[in-house]
């Protein structure tokens, strides 16, 4: 499982007994709003309030790439 916690730095990821709870080394993620999982290529994509963009990265963290970077979209698709 990946969560982040209210706009703090960084995005966790652990098994889902709670085992093996890590910080994924995410660069550029300043406060991640947002998560969502592409389950057939294995990316997690992470909505950054803070630098309004979308980046993916594999689920070890590894391998990101910027997405999309524009505050008037992003803005609506944040619920609060």
């Amino acid at each position: 499982m990946f969560w982040c916690n209210g706009g703090q730095p960084g995005v966790e990821t652990a098994h889902l007994d709670g085992s093996s709870r890590r910080i994924l080394a995410i660069d550029k993620v300043v406060q991640p709003q947002l998560l969502a999982l592409d389950l057939p290529v294995k990316r997690l994509y992470i909505l950054d309030r803070r630098m309004n963009s979308i980046q993916f990265c594999t689920y070890d963290g590894l391998l990101c790439h910027h997405v999309y970077t524009d505050a008037q979209v992003l803005l609506q698709l944040l619920p609060f």
